[in-house]
């Protein structure tokens, strides 16, 4: 079965967002993009939705680090 990793800091959106998606997917939830990187590495989602405005670490700061990261690990 497919990995979603959704990431989001609002629990209402996590929830939402697991429940339309469990009958399809496994999904695991991160709620900042810290988390998010550190679960990424452990679970290798097969994809990755995540909210861009965070606390500790956003979006686009989350992103930064995967691309850079991640892909030395042939990951991305």
């Amino acid at each position: 079965m497919k990995k979603i990793l959704i990431v989001d800091d609002k629990p209402m959106n996590l929830e939402l967002l697991a429940s339309t998606l469990e009958l399809d997917y496994e999904t695991v939830e991160a709620c900042n993009g810290q988390e998010a990187i550190d679960i990424a590495i452990k679970e290798k989602p097969d994809l990755v939705l995540m909210d861009i405005s965070m606390p500790v670490l956003d979006g686009w700061g989350a992103l930064k680090v995967f691309r850079k990261t991640l892909r030395r690990q042939q990951y991305l």
